[in-house]
């Protein structure tokens, strides 16, 4: 690697699903020459965890949950028509930096995702589509 993009870091984001309720994304941000990880739930004020947090925060993350925040989204130009309103997404997450996460060896995103990463976060979109089917 030459040393001008030694300085740079690197974040990297991967959609691994998008559905009306949710969506699940994988993000690899870098820290000196190592990679981070997480895997994060968007949860769109139309699923019913939205509302929910207990039954939120038992979905399945690594380590359990370990980032929420609620995101608010407005027009750039704010709310202009009547079919523009605010958003809001409840962002959950989780990351891989924890002792038995095998740390030192995680891959740089333009290598491959982490096997247990991608396995964890195909999880997850599993539970939230089983959540949906019960609506």
């Amino acid at each position: 690697m030459n040393a001008q993009l030694k300085e740079l870091k690197a974040t990297v984001e991967f959609k691994i699903a998008t559905e009306k309720t949710f969506s699940v994304t994988i993000k690899a941000w870098q820290l000196t020459d190592k990679w981070n990880w997480n895997v994060y739930a968007n949860i769109f004020e139309n699923n019913d965890l939205f509302n929910n947090l207990d039954d939120a925060f038992q979905l399945p993350f690594s380590g359990g949950c370990t980032y929420d925040e609620v995101k608010t989204f407005t027009p750039a130009r704010g709310i202009q028509w009547d079919w523009q309103k605010e958003t809001k997404t409840l962002v959950l997450g989780s990351d891989y930096a924890h002792i038995h996460d095998n740390y030192d060896n995680h891959s740089s995103p333009f290598d491959r995702i982490p096997c247990e990463v991608l396995r964890d976060a195909k999880e997850l979109v599993e539970a939230l589509n089983q959540i949906n089917e019960r609506g």
